[in-house]
């Protein structure tokens, strides 16, 4: 094996294209070097999936007070900082909740809490009169149920900087409650069981996005 050492590798003219090997051959870079790039690189494949958020909640949390305002899950806040404003994002969230009085429905959202807005993004549904905004709904009709959303967004992230999104629930009716039943009880049945919630991002290259 041959070694050359240079500081500088340029063309012959100012015009020139240099070339690095030839066709078949396969260029290596060892470990622990870097290859920095200052200006524009050409015909290389995007990263698909850049970065990845994840968050899980188990515990129980409760809420009460009827069609009131719009309650965060605190345990399931997510700080996520996108590499690109170009690039998308991908919410992807199981929510697992249940009420009383039973025979009622609650809706969940997504929310980008450092900007205090539910409604940008492509995060929720979108405006239709006052309907309110929400990405699922459900309903159950005993009090020893629980319900599982499955939620999903594609998401433009607003800037580059870190970012603290959420998800809020709101009820119809008195009290609810996010991961088993409303009525607890201490019991081996399947409807009594204990669920998990989750909320994750993925954050995908700009170059692999195909709209249409």
């Amino acid at each position: 094996m041959s070694e050359l050492k240079i500081n500088t590798l340029q063309p012959l003219t100012a015009t020139g294209t240099t070339v690095i090997g030839q066709s078949g051959d396969t260029i290596t870079i060892p470990s622990g070097a870097t290859m920095a790039n200052s200006g524009t690189v050409l015909n290389f494949a995007p990263a698909d999936i850049v970065k990845v958020s994840s968050v899980t909640y188990s515990g129980r949390a409760t809420h009460s007070g009827a069609n009131t305002a719009w309650y965060a899950i605190t345990g399931l806040n997510l700080t996520h900082q996108a590499a690109s404003t170009s690039n998308r994002l991908l919410f992807i969230g199981q929510m697992i909740g249940g009420l009383n009085p039973h025979g009622s429905s609650w809706l969940f959202r997504f929310i980008d809490r450092t900007n205090s807005t539910g409604d940008a993004g492509n995060m929720n549904a979108n405006a239709q009169g006052s309907r309110l905004r929400a990405n699922s709904k459900c309903y159950i009709d005993n009090t020893s149920w629980g319900n599982c959303n499955s939620m999903m967004a594609w998401v433009t992230p607003p800037s580059t900087g870190s970012i603290q999104y959420g998800v809020d629930v709101k009820h119809q009716h008195a009290d609810w409650v996010m991961n088993g039943n409303y009525d607890n009880s201490d019991s081996g049945t399947v409807d009594r069981s204990r669920g998990l919630s989750t909320f994750h991002i993925l954050e995908f290259d700009s170059g692999i996005i195909k709209t249409g």
